[in-house]
């Protein structure tokens, strides 16, 4: 057997662990646990061995009930262990069985203007961490910036020509980057939250240009031209390749991934 440093690393701090704190109990390796949400019958402020806990709450630092809190052993892999949070957003797992290191996440599956939407929170640290020591994990769900392993919490918003061809100047090209969108809220954000206005010009995002963070909910969007030097020009839009082209259009994210979210439209000169 092949030893890496990291697993030989995690060796020691478990058993360093283990000679201040006891690794009583736990479930078997794989077995799902149903955990124990009812995170006041110890100070949640306070680490606990064999214990991963703490809460989840959305923007404004509310509670969310039914988040599932997973525990994930880096030892053994596809070895988990999960619960839901409680009405007040707390929670408890254990995590004393497999020995080693772990690392939580949370997931929360809503229901906006009748369709599923899923979303990973933000955890206010992500470090892995030994079982037997213990850890808080506490969660965020965060509508827009950076997520700790990469990508964005908000939804990408792409924007595509169908015709290259500028009508005023007929022998140059359209450029995808020179479209200006404005996105005005609809009513309220998936997570209840009131929205605000976003002017920005389109920039390279991983699914074409766009606008790479955005926060996911219902969007009326209007669309310019504005390449450097000249006026900027109205222009049709519409959800790409879906009905008539207007002078704005109000529409939902879809998934894109798993917990990842896209709007993509079409525009074109009037």
């Amino acid at each position: 057997m092949h030893w890496t440093k990291n697993v030989v690393a995690w060796g020691l701090v478990s058993l360093l662990g283990a000679s201040a704190a006891c690794s009583c109990g736990g479930n078997g390796g794989g077995t799902p646990n149903p955990g124990n949400t009812d995170a006041g019958t110890t100070n949640p402020g306070t680490v606990e061995s064999n214990v991963m806990k703490g809460r989840a709450v959305d923007s404004q630092g509310k509670g969310l009930a039914g988040v599932e809190i997973t525990a994930h052993n880096q030892f053994q892999t596809g070895t988990t262990v999960k619960t839901m949070t409680g009405a007040d957003g707390a929670y408890r797992l254990d995590v004393s069985n497999p020995t080693g290191p772990w690392l939580g996440n949370a997931t929360l599956e809503t229901t906006y203007h009748g369709a599923p939407y899923r979303f990973t929170l933000v955890p206010d640290d992500s470090a892995t961490f030994a079982g037997n020591v213990g850890a808080l994990r506490n969660f965020t769900w965060k509508l827009t910036g950076a997520k700790p392993d990469g990508g964005n919490n908000g939804g990408i918003v792409t924007v595509y020509f169908e015709n290259f061809t500028d009508p005023d100047n007929p022998g140059s090209i359209v450029n995808d980057s020179d479209v200006e969108l404005t996105l005005t809220p609809d009513g309220p954000l998936v997570d209840g939250s009131a929205g605000t206005t976003i002017t920005a010009k389109a920039e390279q995002t991983t699914e074409g240009y766009g606008l790479p963070d955005v926060a996911v909910g219902r969007y009326t969007i209007k669309a310019r031209y504005t390449p450097q030097g000249q006026t900027p020009r109205p222009l049709l839009i519409r959800v790409r390749n879906t009905g008539s082209y207007n002078p704005t259009v109000t529409t939902d994210f879809f998934p894109l991934a798993s917990t990842a979210h896209i709007i993509e439209l079409n525009v074109q000169f009037p």
